[in-house]
């Protein structure tokens, strides 16, 4: 009997991945067929599911920290911010807070690296992607700062010093420590202060 001999596909065989772009993501908008909350990442539209108590506590304490800075004209909420090419036409992410240097009422276009002192994701599950793909997108468009408020370990991650492979100074900052802007090193804040104590018998409250 012969031998059963299994095929390998070639990797010129495998289906070829199609990236989305603005275009066609609107072009998906217009007709009825993309009406959920989402983000465009690389290419892939990301959901964004509707975030727990937790969450949204987390997003709206650091807000108010920094509105009583830099004032609400100055502090924008789970809005897109646009990135250069060669990502532009690929991506249009979408993080908690952003925190710019111009007035946002008065901006014709979305916040962009040349005017935006922070960028702040609030993350529970979705900790790993804000971690990696997210920094490497922020970091290749140049933004300054990006903040990760990691919600279950209870702590802030501060990225800076970006570059086209990734943020060159990353730390870590936990409960008893303090966490402050580039932009305003003379304020800080208990990172505790951001988290708030949640009922470990409703969790989600």
């Amino acid at each position: 009997m012969p031998e059963m001999i299994q095929s390998v596909p070639h990797p010129s065989d495998e289906p070829k991945r199609m990236k989305l772009t603005r275009e066609m993501c609107r072009f998906l908008e217009e007709g009825g067929l993309l009406s959920e909350r989402y983000e465009l990442i690389e290419g892939d539209i990301i959901s964004k599911m509707g975030s727990n108590r937790p969450h949204a506590r987390v997003i709206i304490l650091i807000s108010i920290w920094l509105q009583s800075i830099f004032g609400g004209r100055f502090v924008e909420l789970q809005n897109s911010v646009d990135v250069p090419e060669p990502d532009f036409s690929t991506s249009e992410p979408e993080p908690d807070i952003v925190v710019t240097s111009e007035d946002l009422v008065l901006m014709e276009d979305a916040p962009n690296p040349t005017n935006v002192l922070l960028l702040v994701e609030v993350s529970d599950s979705t900790l790993n992607s804000d971690k990696t793909r997210k920094a490497a997108l922020y970091a290749r468009a140049g933004f300054v700062e990006y903040w990760i408020a990691d919600v279950n370990a209870r702590q802030i991650i501060v990225h800076r010093e970006p570059t086209a492979t990734g943020y060159q100074d990353i730390k870590v900052y936990a409960s008893g420590e303090t966490v402050s802007l580039l932009a305003r090193p003379d304020l800080s804040h208990l990172v505790e202060g951001f988290f708030p104590e949640i009922n470990e018998n409703n969790p989600q409250n």
